[in-house]
C-alpha cells in the first residue's frame, strides 16, 4: 500500500506526469497485487494524500507482557530506539501489539474560497503539530494547496493475536 501522485497515469510505464487528471491530479491510495506472474497496481481510494503508520510497543525498557502499547513509534528498528531499549530489531517487532492508522485525505478538486492555510494535520497523533521538526505532520504550502479541503483519519488497531498471548 503506498499513495501514488495522481489517479490515472497516463504513461506507457505508468509514471504519474504533469498532465494527469485532466492536468489536476489526484493522490491515490494504491496496492500491489499479485496478477499471474507480476505485480499490478490497484488504485484503492482518490484523494488520500498521506498514509502513515505508529507502531505500538509492549516495551517498559523490556516487553512486561501485558498486551498493552506503552509507546509508539515510526520505526521499530530505529537505531536509536534499539540502543534505548538495548534490543535487537526483531524483538522489538515481537513487541509490536498495535498499529495506528493515519489517512490524510483532501478533495478531488480545490474548492473556491476555502482556505487551509494555517492549518496543521497531526498525522502521528502526538497532540503536537510541528511539521518544522516532524516530517509526517502536513501544512499547505502555498496557495493552489490551501484551497483543497481536507479531512485527517485515524484508526488504532491491536494486533489481536499478538496482544493476547501477551495477556491482554
Amino acid at each position: 500500500y503506498y499513495v501514488r501522485p495522481c489517479s490515472r497515469p497516463t504513461g506507457a510505464d505508468a509514471a504519474c506526469q504533469a498532465g494527469d487528471d485532466a492536468g489536476n491530479p489526484i493522490p491515490t491510495l494504491v496496492r500491489q497485487e499479485l496478477e499471474g506472474t507480476r505485480m499490478v497496481e490497484r488504485p484503492l481510494a482518490e484523494g488520500v494524500e498521506r498514509l502513515h503508520f505508529m507502531y505500538g510497543l509492549d516495551t517498559l525498557p523490556a516487553p512486561d507482557g501485558d498486551g498493552i502499547p506503552d509507546r509508539f513509534v515510526a520505526d521499530p528498528c530505529d537505531p536509536t530506539l534499539l540502543s534505548q531499549l538495548g534490543m535487537t530489531c526483531a524483538q522489538v517487532w515481537a513487541g509490536v501489539v498495535a498499529v495506528r492508522v493515519a489517512l490524510l485525505v483532501r478533495s478531488p478538486t480545490p474548492i473556491a474560497g476555502h482556505d487551509d492555510s494555517g492549518k496543521c494535520y497531526d498525522m502521528n497523533g502526538s497532540g503536537n503539530c510541528d511539521p518544522e521538526n516532524d516530517p509526517t505532520d502536513f501544512v499547505c504550502r502555498n496557495d493552489l494547496e490551501c484551497r483543497y479541503k481536507r479531512a485527517l483519519f485515524s484508526q488504532l488497531i491491536q494486533l489481536r493475536n499478538v496482544a493476547y498471548r501477551r495477556g491482554a
